[in-house]
């Protein structure tokens, strides 16, 4: 257990704590990053009618009997009142949890219900383990090393399997669900599903004020409060929400200094909306080279594979926050799924048409420079963009490795078996893939919490969506006219653009080169890796540049090797 503790330390430097019940076959530790009641609020906390609780994140908006000195004890006084599953419909936050009722003898361990917060377990034996990140199982004693159909599946369509990982025996707790744990019986249960009709007329007015409601419940107000900003309309809008609390606020940006004038520098438009919102801005540089350099370190402490320099950029982001002291950072993530506002679900809308103006961020990753049509037409449109990347990282791979049914297999763990629109299957199939596995778990909570940093999204705020998650128009016309006002106008108005760094061009190249020269890896096939690498190094840079995310992605997998080899 310390060893676990141990391997947790950057996401709770405040202090930590152990409880074993007496007879020894049920333990819980827990690394704290003190947020509220820091003085008290130590974990776990043990309840009066024994209830003993671990839980990473925050509850809000809570009254009454919910209410205590420290909002962790909402859960044990949910439960109480109402039993584990219909006490956590009740809660509203982003959280995961390990808790144990000892009269009964169960142990329950759930997740938020769209998986801000990670949670996996793995068998040692006789034992189960349960933790925020791999990397804990495995200073316990669970076994290292790959899973051979997690990292064929990721290979295949980016993201491993919705209930696995890419880690052998590694599982994740789906986001919404919460294990039953009672001697060797494990049941996983569900306590929400995204409503398939949220009720009554769209008025933009209210969802202002109800977004205004998610951001103000989650900014602090006793120590600074961050804010990522790009100079997209999501962040912008929560920048202005947030600094209408009077609280304590600083925006942080990412800049490429070295893609001034293209769309993948935002510093300006961030600036223009730190100003006219009155709050303090600080813009964090970073070149290719940080990126290079800065990709081994980030991508083992998030223990995810990556396709774009997006994730480095935004594990400098994290650890200027810390250097800053705050420890809470609001997030413009889930706008694009709440409000269709991604490119790929623009097909879904018949008034909605996508861009004719050719971005190059997300090439490769998002849409692909040509769009093929290879799959059927009932598959929602992005895996046509994922199918081309498996197959791009499938040119360096061993040829026992069956990508396309991998590919194949994906598709029954994504979708709903409720009847539901095309465009609902589509946004159904990001959030367990996409969303869940990568935007959340890699890019939002592996790079922040590798600094002691509790990233909090508005937009995932269940309430939101049980009133809005089916707009009339995609495309995110709602949020544009709910801030009119609020938010620039270069920015209100301005087409999606995805949060991508620039191109990193011949030096990855190279810098994979190296990797698959020398180090062996079981999935890669060296000389035809090389080969590939070669024909690549040949091409003009705007042909590599669909290639740029599969290198990532398998230079990535190189790095997260050195976790265990």
């Amino acid at each position: 257990m310390q060893r676990a503790l141990d391997a947790l330390s950057a996401r709770g430097p405040d202090g930590e704590g152990q409880w074993w019940s007496q007879d020894g076959r049920v333990g819980l530790g827990h690394r704290r990053l003190a947020i509220n009641d820091e003085q008290g609020g130590a974990q776990p906390l043990v309840s009066p009618e024994r209830f003993i609780t671990c839980i990473n994140g925050e509850f809000y908006g809570l009254d009454g009997a919910f209410r205590g000195e420290t909002d962790s004890l909402a859960l044990p006084e949910a439960y109480r009142s109402f039993g584990m599953l219909e006490g956590l419909r009740r809660l509203r936050g982003e959280f995961a949890f390990v808790f144990f009722d000892s009269a009964s003898g169960r142990l329950y361990a759930g997740r938020d219900r769209f998986g801000i917060k990670p949670l996996v377990y793995a068998r040692r034996g006789e034992e189960l383990w349960l933790a925020s990140k791999p990397s804990a199982l495995w200073a316990a004693g669970v076994e290292t090393g790959w899973c051979e159909k997690g990292f064929l599946q990721a290979a295949a369509t980016q993201y491993p399997p919705a209930h696995g990982s890419l880690f052998r025996g590694v599982q994740s707790v789906p986001p919404g669900h919460v294990l039953e744990i009672e001697g060797a019986l494990v049941e996983l249960k569900r306590y929400w599903s995204l409503p398939a009709q949220p009720g009554g007329p769209v008025v933009t007015e209210e969802f202002l004020e109800r977004l205004r409601d998610c951001v103000w419940e989650r900014v602090r107000t006793d120590h600074l409060t961050a804010v990522m900003l790009s100079g997209g309309v999501d962040s912008a809008s929560i920048l202005a929400l947030a600094a209408e609390t009077g609280e304590r606020l600083k925006a942080y940006t990412v800049d490429f200094p070295e893609a001034l004038g293209t769309t993948y520098s935002e510093a300006e438009l961030a600036r223009e909306q730190a100003a006219y919102s009155q709050v303090k801005h600080c813009v964090i540089p970073i070149t290719r080279q940080d990126i290079l350099k800065g990709l081994s370190r980030a991508v083992q402490e998030s223990q995810g594979l990556c396709v774009n320099g997006h994730l480095v950029a935004k594990w400098e982001l994290a650890r200027a926050i810390r250097a800053d002291c705050a420890k809470v950072v609001l997030t413009g993530e889930g706008s694009d799924e709440l409000l269709y506002g991604y490119r790929h679900f623009a097909p879904y809308f018949e008034n909605r048409q996508s861009s004719s103006d050719f971005d190059p961020a997300g090439v490769g990753i998002l849409v692909d420079s040509h769009q093929p049509k290879v799959l059927p037409d009932n598959v929602p449109h992005f895996f046509h963009t994922k199918y081309e990347l498996g197959r791009r990282i499938g040119a360096f791979l061993v040829p026992e490795l069956q990508a396309d049914e991998a590919f194949a297999s994906v598709f029954p763990t994504s979708l709903s078996p409720r009847e539901m629109q095309p465009r609902q299957k589509a946004r159904a199939a990001w959030l367990d893939t996409a969303l869940r596995s990568y935007i959340l778990e890699v890019l939002g909570d592996g790079s922040e919490m590798a600094h002691s940093v509790e990233g909090r999204p508005p937009f995932l705020d269940h309430l939101l969506w049980e009133r809005y998650s089916e707009p009339e128009d995609g495309g995110k016309s709602l949020l544009r006219e709910a801030v009119k006002g609020l938010v620039v106008e270069s920015i209100r108005s301005r087409p999606k653009h995805p949060f991508m760094a620039l191109p990193l061009g011949v030096p990855l190249l190279k810098q994979l080169t190296e990797q698959v020269a020398e180090v062996e890896h079981p999935f890669v096939s060296r000389e035809k890796a090389l080969i590939q690498l070669e024909i690549l190094r040949g091409l003009p840079d705007e042909e590599r540049l669909v290639w740029e995310p599969p290198m990532l992605w398998l230079l990535s997998s190189y790095y997260l090797q050195e976790l265990w080899s």
